[in-house]
């Protein structure tokens, strides 16, 4: 007499990278309802995914524990499921700095307390890109330009881990203001791992203040 076959196919489930991994929650189910209701507290699920591992998709498996009476009459395939780790989202603070020509500073950021996670050496970097008022043009210039001008400032995460991490919502801020009053100090903006995006950071001038969105002033 040949066992049996029973089909028991696994559900999915994710985390959020840094988090614990679990399939507590995780549900199968059995082709065979009586081979169900036998054994289903005999059923173990396990994955390899843990706080540490990174954003991707790991296998559900299933397993019988030990050996109850009467198992050995099935022959059981398990369909694995999907365990998804996904991005943690990331609130980059974006300090505009500035300056006028001859004396500038780039923008610099930092990350929210207990936004990275496992350690990761995560870091921001800034492109500039836009025309000066001498018509030189900066197209994505790694460092801030010297010339007086308008420019749009780009932010975008580096690091061997930097595709763990995602953008998260964060307030435009306010960037235009009258004359004489303060540049703003900073503005929150998101930050997309592996990649770059239009930040709106802004090199706000010492003397010249401008209402652009997107844009950024020297001079």
């Amino acid at each position: 007499v040949n066992a049996k076959e029973v089909t028991v196919t696994i559900g999915n489930a994710s985390s959020v990278y840094g988090n614990a991994a679990s399939v507590d929650g995780v549900t199968w189910s059995a082709d065979d309802a009586a081979f169900a209701a036998a054994y289903a507290e005999y059923i173990l699920l396990a994955t390899d995914a843990d706080a540490s591992s990174d954003v991707g998709a790991y296998p559900v498996t299933g397993s019988v524990d030990g050996t109850p009476a009467g198992i050995g009459n099935y022959k059981i395939i398990f369909k694995e499921g999907t365990y998804t780790v996904t991005a943690k989202p990331v609130t980059v603070t974006i300090t505009p700095n500035g300056g006028v020509y001859g004396n500038v500073t780039g923008a610099a950021a930092e990350f929210a307390d207990g936004d990275i996670v496992n350690g990761d050496a995560v870091t921001v970097t800034f492109l500039y890109s836009g025309t000066a008022h001498d018509g030189t043009v900066y197209n994505n210039a790694e460092q801030a330009p010297a010339a007086a001008g308008i420019y749009t400032v780009t932010a975008m995460l580096a690091g061997a881990a930097a595709g763990n991490y995602s953008p998260a919502p964060a307030g435009a801020g306010v960037f235009g203001h009258p004359p004489g009053t303060p540049c703003p100090p900073r503005q929150a903006h998101p930050s997309h791992g592996g990649g770059a995006y239009a930040a709106g950071a802004r090199l706000q001038a010492d003397a010249l203040h401008n209402r652009h969105p997107g844009r950024a002033r020297v001079g």
